[in-house]
């Protein structure tokens, strides 16, 4: 005699079949449980900052080049040389400079102490408005993994030079020895689709 290995709720189906179907159902349980842990944190950081945070621009410390414009997070600020009043980084450029935004109905944001400059916006999309700083729409640098570093000082890519902010005015050359400051500038034309 055989033996039946069917149920009444899933006839036809073996324990090994319903085994699978349900190892299969937990794995895609935990892998959307992973996505959401992952993602989570991605999708807040990248959600417009709220009005009521305090200092949303802030003045923190860059190595050599002293007193710099940041968000909150103590992230370097950035613009392009040539974007003062537009939007010039748009489409894969955002990739790489991600904007400080705030949300669509922000009408002001708070400074921290020293932060001298004029704060604006420029719209972005329906949700969320670009900051900007004496006209400058405001970037962080994908490749400043923690606050104080300024990787994207003098990088060259889409379409200008990106400079770090002083609270009150665009970086000038670092206090350094006169040879550092002679030094080419970087040149990064394949890794940041400058020619995009």
């Amino acid at each position: 005699m055989k033996t039946d290995y069917r149920t009444d709720s899933s006839p036809g189906t073996s324990p090994r079949r319903r085994w699978h179907a349900r190892s299969l159902r937990v794995a895609t349980a935990t892998a959307a449980g992973l996505c959401l842990a992952v993602a989570g944190p991605l999708v807040a950081a990248a959600s417009p900052a709220s009005a009521a945070s305090h200092g949303l621009l802030d003045v923190g410390h860059a190595g050599r080049y002293g007193a710099v414009l940041t968000n909150a997070a103590g992230d370097s600020l950035y613009t392009l040389d040539n974007s003062q009043g537009k939007q010039v980084c748009t489409g894969r450029c955002l990739g790489f400079w991600p904007p400080v935004v705030v949300s669509r109905s922000t009408t002001h944001v708070d400074l921290g102490p020293g932060v001298t400059g004029q704060v604006g916006f420029m719209p972005l999309n329906s949700k969320s408005k670009l900051v900007t700083f004496d006209g400058y729409p405001l970037y962080t640098f994908i490749k400043d993994t923690k606050a104080g570093q300024a990787n994207g000082e003098g990088v060259v890519a889409f379409g200008g030079t990106w400079e770090l902010l002083r609270p009150s005015a665009l970086v000038a050359a670092p206090a350094a020895s006169a040879a550092a400051a002679a030094a080419p500038k970087t040149t990064t034309t394949k890794a940041y689709g400058s020619g995009y």
